[in-house]
Order: C-alpha cells, then structure tokens, then sequence
C-alpha cells in the first residue's frame, strides 16, 4: 500500500480538524453523528439500520480497542490510509472526503500560503477574457444544413453520402462540400461552391483545435453527468460503472465503448450478414482475410487518401486489415476477429435494416429486403422481342 501522499494526508488531516469542533485531539461520537454523512450507505437505503446504528458501525470500525466513544487523529489516519488504497484517482478521495464529512478542502502553494479560490465575478472575468471559437458560426451552419430535416446518425452517413466499409465512415472534402451544398437546395435555400469550401475549411479548423468534438468521458465526467440526471452514485458504484464501459483500461470512456455498452451482443441477423461478407472477402475459402484477398473484392479508388494522393490503394488494403485485425496484429483476420469489428462498427446504427444495407453494399451482397434491401449492385433489366 506505501505511504499516504502528502495531498491526501493534508486532505484527511483537514477532515478530522473539521469533525473535531471541540479541538480536544478526539473525535467523539457526537462530533460524528454531526458530520458524518451516511444518506447514501446501503443499510440507509434499504433501511435495514437506523442512523444511528450506521454511525456506530462506522465507529467501530477505526476504536476496535478503546471503549469511550472516541478515535483520535492517529486512528483517523489509519483507517483512510486503508480506504485510499482503493482509491486511484486523488480527485475521487477529494470529492468523497467533502461528501462523507461536508467540508471544503483548502490548499497551499509552495511557499504555504492559502490558495484563494475564485470568485464568481473573477471566475466570469477569465472566462471572458479567453477568445472564443472563431469557427464556432461557421460549424453551427454546417450543423444547421447536415441536420436539416433532422435525422439519426445512420441517416447523416447516407445523406452525406460517406463510405461505410470502415467503422469511422468518410468522405473526401470535395464530397462534403457537395453535400453542403445538396443540404442547402434541399431547404429551399442555396450555397456557392465558394461558401461551402470555407464551411468546410471552418469545420476542419475547428476540430484540429479541439473545438467541440470531444469523444471521451473521464471518470468525473461519468459522475458528474449520472449526478445531473438524477442518478448519484457513491465512489463503489462509479467505479463498477466505468470499469465496465471502459474495456481497454485507458482511463477513458470512448464513444464507441459507451455504444457498445448499451447495445450488447449482436443479434442473430447481424451475424448472418457478417458471415455472409466474410465469406465474400475469404476468397480461398481458408477462414483467413489478408490483403491478397481484397483485391479484386473492395475497389478503393474512391477512397480519400487515394484521391488526395496521401496513399495508394495496397496502403489502403493494408490499413483496412489492420484495422479488422483485432487480437495479434499478424496481417491475418479471423472470422472471429472481423466479427467483433463489426460489432463495434454496429454499436452505433440502430436498426437492422441500416445495417443490412451498409454490408450489402459494402461487399456486394445481393439480396435484401425493403430498406435493407441492396442498393449498390447494377441492375440490368432485359427486354426480349
């Protein structure tokens, strides 16, 4: 366990001084029940205990020796160096801290004088004095014309007219200007090819400033947004939580984690499809995708990077390998690991029938009904006289 920090002994020192009203070095039972915040314990909620009975509980479990009702600070000590061994992220014993007990942290600089906090004129004072987006108009045109009928994610991707092979669907910047441009005749209104450039110049802009497209939640984050819904959780469930939307154990809660926590296992006609289009890229038939089996099956040439020119159509073969290469990066994909590509691409389109259509036409299946019905193949009708 080692050491207690110095931030997080000065934190639990101010705890104690704070419980410690009567400044004798003891805490006493009173002291407790006057602080100790337990509203959240589970015995309270499924009132199998009193307060009370809580509170002593919680006693006890500093004083096993003593018999007067008392801890002092070295008790104290003892039993939060227990519970921050548990406890990771220094914000999180903070915010407990504060809850169970109800006091504000004060902090020190290097030369130990007291860090005032903000008020909320000079807190309004930064904030205006930080320049904002200069994009900021801009992109909210943009949004204005791509959701204009308004429509789910699944319907921007075809609106926009993106590619739907890979899970992050894309488009070259010519194509986006275009359907600017397509968004803009649609409401009845027009855009010179001049304007949707720099809309586009504008949105590319604002995200390589780190504008508004943050996709990843902290643990803060989770709790804080739970909190503002009405779910308040305690440190224990927040940490269930997160651990299990958060599978690579980065520290951060990515969108696609946060979709496929919520979606699940696929269902039974989306692996039928997924089947269908490994069958269809597995061209020797050996259960094993590799570049050498693309070809000929997926044509690239319409793909950003080889438009631009920033690659060449075996880098994008090899990127989309790597890309379904789930486990070892061995320039080999499983069946196995191609499906749970496409469980992660599924995560984030909500009906079937979207995503019938995008593996239809992705691989060419024929085939489908209504509006999973494909629509990329060549039709050919023949009239004979």
């Amino acid at each position: 366990r080692g050491d207690l920090s110095v931030e997080r002994l000065l934190v639990i020192n101010q705890a104690f001084d704070a419980i410690d009203e009567s400044k004798d070095g003891d805490i006493s039972i009173a002291e407790i029940k006057k602080r100790y915040n337990c509203k959240n314990h589970p015995a309270i909620l499924d009132r199998s205990a009193t307060r009370e009975q809580v509170v002593k509980e919680f006693l006890g479990q500093w004083d096993k020796a003593r018999s007067d009702g008392t801890i002092d600070r070295s008790d104290f000590t003892d039993f939060y160096h227990d519970v921050s061994s548990a406890i990771s992220d220094d914000e999180d014993f903070e915010y407990m801290m504060e809850d169970t007990w109800g006091y504000e942290i004060v902090r020190y600089d290097e030369d130990g004088d007291e860090v005032k906090k903000f008020s909320e004129e000079a807190s309004l004072a930064v904030s205006n004095s930080v320049p904002s987006d200069p994009y900021q108009d801009d992109v909210k045109e943009v949004c204005g014309l791509i959701f204009s009928p308004p429509c789910d994610f699944s319907g921007l991707i075809v609106r926009l007219g993106a590619s739907q092979v890979s899970a992050c669907p894309s488009l070259t910047l010519p194509q986006f200007a275009s359907a600017l441009s397509s968004s803009a005749r649609r409401s009845g209104g027009s855009l010179s090819a001049r304007r949707a450039a720099e809309l586009v110049d504008s949105v590319l802009q604002s995200v390589q400033k780190g504008g508004s497209m943050i996709d990843t939640l902290t643990k803060q984050e989770l709790k804080n947004g739970l909190a503002d819904w009405g779910l308040p959780l305690n440190i224990r469930e927040v940490d269930a939580i997160f651990t299990f939307f958060d599978r690579d154990n980065s520290g951060l809660i990515s969108f696609d984690e946060f979709l496929k926590g919520l979606r699940g296992p696929m269902s039974g006609r989306r692996k039928d499809l997924v089947n269908q289009a490994f069958d269809v890229v597995d061209k020797t038939g050996d259960g094993r995708v590799t570049v050498e089996d693309l070809k000929g099956v997926y044509d690239c040439s319409g793909h950003p990077g080889v438009v631009d020119g920033s690659m060449t159509e075996e880098d994008v073969l090899s990127h989309f390998v790597d890309t379904w290469d789930q486990g070892e990066k061995d320039g080999v994909v499983t069946r196995e690991e191609f499906m749970d590509y496409y469980a992660d691409v599924g995560a984030s389109i909500d009906g079937d029938e979207y995503f019938e259509l995008m593996i239809r036409n992705a691989w060419h299946i024929a085939g489908g009904e209504g509006a999973g019905e494909n629509s990329a193949n060549k039709k050919v009708m023949c009239l004979f006289g």
